[in-house]
């Protein structure tokens, strides 16, 4: 097998952080939120929401989802319909990242 067949067999992986912050006063809001998600597809590995417990104002989650470089657009589609359930939470605010092999490649 050629160097190019190997390179096309090979799964590309893709690594989506997102942030999402709120006031602390939605905690209760975005857990009953969180509940009511729909699954994601098999193809996305969903790690979280980790805690971030720095003092502040606001409360932060971090959210991981793994997935095939080739199935980018559908994940982030499918990312973003999760994602948006939490728009009406007070001072709600979201950063995401992609990476790959450890590095970031895009900010949204």
């Amino acid at each position: 097998m050629g160097k190019i067949a190997i390179l096309q067999q090979r799964r590309f992986k893709v690594v989506i952080k997102c942030t999402l912050s709120f006031s602390l006063e939605s905690i209760k809001y975005c857990a009953g939120q969180f509940s009511e998600l729909p699954p994601l597809p098999e193809y996305i590995n969903k790690k979280g929401p980790y805690v971030n417990n720095k003092e502040g104002a606001a409360h932060q989650m971090i959210i991981l989802y793994k997935f095939d470089r080739s199935k980018l657009r559908e994940a982030w589609t499918n990312i973003l319909k999760q994602i948006d359930s939490l728009h009406g939470v007070p001072r709600f605010a979201l950063s995401a990242h992609m990476l790959e092999k450890g590095r970031e490649v895009k900010a949204y």
